[in-house]
Parts: C-alpha cells; sequence; structure tokens
C-alpha cells in the first residue's frame, strides 16, 4: 500500500520498481490514514487501483 500524498514521485517509484520486480501487487490511494486504508481494502479495485 502506497499513500501517494505521503511519498516523494521518486520514492513512489522506487517502490513500484521494486514490486514489479517481485511481481508483488501495489495498491495506491491518496488520502493516507486508517479510515482510507480501511476503505481501499474493502472497495473494488476501479475505486482504488491496484497496480502490478
Amino acid at each position: 500500500m502506497i499513500f501517494t500524498n505521503k511519498v516523494s514521485h521518486n520514492a513512489r517509484k522506487l517502490a513500484l520498481e521494486a514490486a514489479r520486480a517481485d511481481n508483488i501487487p501495489v495498491m495506491m490511494c491518496h488520502s493516507c490514514g486508517v479510515s482510507t486504508l480501511k476503505d481501499c481494502l474493502k472497495s473494488p479495485s476501479s475505486e482504488c487501483p491496484i497496480r502490478k
């Protein structure tokens, strides 16, 4: 899970590259916090995109 508003573009890019190299799915949400995490994990992938 990457909260995109809390990390730099470079950190996001590096995390995605590392995850893709090991075929680990990555979920990204703009907002951060426990409520956002819960909502993102419950919602369909179209609302909280999963990137491979």
